[in-house]
């Protein structure tokens, strides 16, 4: 799992004017990881990182997203609430080649095609009764440029999830 810790002390600050107040502050902060996590997954939306600059695109010049077929590293985006601490992230094994960018090894890729030649899914191909042809290929190497969807702790916390934070904060105390 990846773990990046930002401190803000603004945020700090109204915390703890918030937990002066309240006996258990885990109501505040699933409120503030519901805002968190939905703005996170609007940057996958826009295809850009959470301080609005655009990913780098496609090789074809396409904007570049991260939706990919499924959506399944945008739907994983989730957050995590005890009693002082709120945690966002995803449990996706390749969060971290988007996130930091990096190199992907070569690998080799078993490919399945009817007698036609049309390429088929390795669990049709098992369903079929009649031959499948079978082909092997190399996967090259090749960079992945990092695609960030959460917020660099070198960079600290982008100003529109400060306020998202502070405001949720701000609502909490105004009804004590």
């Amino acid at each position: 799992m990846i773990e990046i810790k930002i401190d803000a002390a603004e945020i700090h600050a109204a915390l703890n004017r918030l937990q002066s107040k309240v006996s258990n502050l885990s109501p505040a902060l699933e409120s503030i990881g519901n805002a968190i996590e939905n703005r996170t997954k609007l940057n996958f939306r826009d295809g850009q990182d959470p301080y609005g600059v655009k990913w780098q695109a496609k090789k074809n010049g396409e904007a570049s997203h991260l939706k990919g077929r499924t959506g399944h590293l945008s739907d994983s985006i989730t957050h995590v609430v005890n009693q002082y601490l709120v945690s966002i992230g995803t449990n996706v094994p390749y969060a971290a080649i988007h996130q930091f960018g990096g190199t992907i090894a070569a690998r080799n890729q078993t490919n399945a095609h009817s007698k036609s030649g049309r390429f088929m899914s390795r669990e049709a191909a098992g369903k079929r009764k009649t031959a499948v042809r079978v082909s092997f290929s190399k996967i090259g190497q090749g960079k992945m440029p990092a695609r960030p969807f959460l917020p660099d702790a070198s960079k600290g916390l982008p100003d529109d999830y400060s306020r998202i934070i502070l405001d949720d904060i701000n609502r909490y105390l105004s009804k004590l």
